[in-house]
């Protein structure tokens, strides 16, 4: 039997804090590092609040990650005030919908159990489920880990004002407009936290 090695995964802690923010503030760093490339891994859990919430990261990677924490703690709240006192004109109606992406740790056991809400299969794959009820849907995505980035689709009317809206408004992380294999055209944002929103027009 090969000796048990998980006691060697040299993990340093970059982030510890106990109280009824550390666990979204835990979240947060985590899915910023994780957008930055850097291994993280999220420790805590809500059903035990007298235990701190920990974000570690391997030895080589302790003060590129400090770095970036500091970064995204530093640009914040300038950047959430500069964002608000934008002129930009915005024009009612371009966004219509969202529609949750979530991350599944087993598919087929995520998809049972929404069935059980009355949500039905529209389509899926090893890989994605988009489940509907009603006028509604959630998407599915298989995941090995715990805790990852979330994300929203949006549904838009006029996907080239909008995206041109976005860029006047100097928004980062802007990506280019797509037609996509499954007859949307689309464009993604994402957040300072690594969550992505991906907005969608129905193509010809």
């Amino acid at each position: 039997m090969e000796p048990d090695t998980s006691h060697d995964l040299d993990l340093v802690s970059v982030f510890e804090a106990i109280g009824t923010e550390a666990e979204m503030e835990a979240i947060a760093i985590h899915s910023i590092l994780q957008a930055s490339d850097i291994p993280a891994v999220l420790v805590g859990s809500s059903a035990l609040p007298n235990l701190p919430f920990q974000v570690k990261v391997p030895q080589e990677h302790v003060e590129q990650a400090q770095v970036r924490i500091k970064e995204a703690k530093a640009a914040g709240p300038e950047a959430a005030d500069e964002a608000q006192s934008t002129d930009v004109p915005r024009t009612p109606g371009l966004i219509r919908s969202s529609i949750p992406t979530l991350p599944a740790l087993n598919l087929e056991e995520s998809i049972a159990s929404y069935s059980q809400l009355g949500f039905a299969v529209r389509s899926r794959n090893d890989q994605y489920a988009i489940l509907t009820r009603d006028h509604v849907q959630i998407h599915l995505f298989a995941s090995h880990a715990r805790v990852e980035s979330g994300g929203c689709y949006l549904h838009t009317g006029d996907i080239q004002a909008l995206h041109a809206e976005f860029a006047a408004a100097g928004v980062e992380r802007l990506g280019d407009i797509e037609e996509k294999p499954w007859k949307m055209v689309e464009f993604e944002v994402y957040d300072p936290s690594g969550n992505v929103l991906r907005f969608g027009q129905g193509g010809k």
